[in-house]
């Protein structure tokens, strides 16, 4: 596509054909670049910032070099050394991955911070919206000329406090990966996430993580592995509980939030074991020792409204509750807990280690699990 140096002609090319591959070989001066796809309807043009490539009615201009380039035409403008503008009869995309300012339709994103990768995409007459990653917190800068007094850019359904005059919004974003979107009303909220389900009889409680600008949520749910959906409950609150289902059979649940004015789009579908049975004990239950303290950890159960760890010294007969809760991992403090190396040391100068004895259990809506296998402090075991 384009040559050593932006130069088509420095770069020689070789072609490889046998019968199991069909290859090609460049080989030039300086970088190159060159675009790769199976269609066969692809038209490419090599330019100063990169490449122009058209395909029906789609037009992509894709900006890559190693300095900075500058581009701006009567609808588009690039300055930096990585991006994408992609051009459809219904839509323009863009994506920032590394530069300072990116723009399309009248609409313009520019920043200081090379490190910010920002895309999204503008359809008319609906907002413009997308996602931004950023490295450390970074001042964005919004100007438009549609921007009214009532505009507002929202990061993950929030509104941001921003400094606002004519056609300008100066806004700084947190750091991380968000959904963004400019608009004068209600922003479409984000797709909630289904966290846990507490199991029981016939049903479950199910927990959504609620998402800033929704008024509701929807619960839905599908017996058929997620081709169809019917909606099972809703409300103001983030919590659920429901039942009716017969116990032993699997489906699955998803979360939509809405607005007096938008509804999100669903996150990937959450299954749901329907049962009258307690849960079976967590697996990977596993000691990490330190001087005064055990760290006992274990893995995940579907289902589970809180994990119980057991402890009793290594001989007795009953074990003893150490925590109940949702947490994965608990620190047990005493002071004849010791590290590894400290227990060898003591068992080899023969003197007595008390050995200590963890295991757990699950708890949902039906009552306690089993015990699972015991996890101890024995210096001896390949554990530890």
């Amino acid at each position: 596509m384009r040559g050593g140096s932006g130069d088509p002609r420095s770069t020689q090319r070789t072609d490889h054909q046998t019968q199991t591959i069909t290859g090609v070989w460049f080989d030039g001066v300086g970088d190159s670049m060159a675009l790769v796809s199976h269609r066969k309807d692809i038209e490419a043009e090599p330019t100063p910032f990169g490449c122009r490539v058209r395909t029906n009615d789609i037009l992509d201009l894709v900006f890559r070099n190693p300095t900075p380039i500058h581009f701006e035409d009567s609808s588009c403008v690039f300055d930096g050394t990585a991006g994408l503008i992609r051009k459809t009869k219904e839509r323009t995309e863009f994506a920032l991955f590394h530069g300072t300012r990116i723009g399309v339709h009248g609409i313009t994103f520019t920043t200081s911070d090379t490190e910010l990768g920002i895309g999204g995409v503008v359809v008319s007459g609906l907002p413009p919206r997308g996602t931004y990653f950023a490295p450390s917190p970074v001042e964005l800068t919004v100007t438009s000329s549609s921007l009214g007094a009532g505009s507002s850019l929202y990061v993950d359904g929030a509104a941001q406090l921003s400094s606002h005059s004519q056609n300008t919004l100066i806004i700084k974003l947190e750091a991380g990966r968000h959904c963004w979107e400019l608009t004068h009303t209600l922003p479409v909220p984000i797709a909630p996430t289904i966290v846990k389900t507490e199991d029981r009889a016939g049903g479950a409680k199910v927990f959504i993580t609620p998402v800033a600008s929704a008024t509701e949520y929807r619960l839905e749910l599908s017996t058929d592995n997620g081709a169809h959906w019917t909606a099972q409950t809703s409300g103001a609150s983030p919590e659920f509980a429901f039942g009716g289902l017969p116990n032993g059979g699997k489906v699955h649940l998803r979360a939509i939030a809405l607005n007096a004015l938008h509804s999100s789009s669903p996150r990937p579908e959450y299954p749901l074991y329907v049962t009258n049975q307690p849960q079976p004990p967590p697996d990977g239950l596993h000691i990490d020792l330190a001087q005064g303290s055990a760290t006992v950890t274990w893995g995940e159960v579907l289902g589970v409204a809180e994990y119980r760890p057991y402890v009793r010294p290594k001989g007795a007969r009953d074990f003893r509750i150490l925590y109940q809760g949702g947490a994965h991992s608990h620190i047990d403090r005493r002071t004849e807990i010791h590290s590894c190396d400290e227990i060898l040391g003591a068992t080899q100068r023969t003197n007595p280690v008390q050995i200590i004895e963890y295991a757990a259990r699950s708890m949902n809506g039906n009552g306690e699990g089993p015990m699972s296998f015991a996890a101890d402090t024995d210096p001896a075991s390949w554990h530890n």
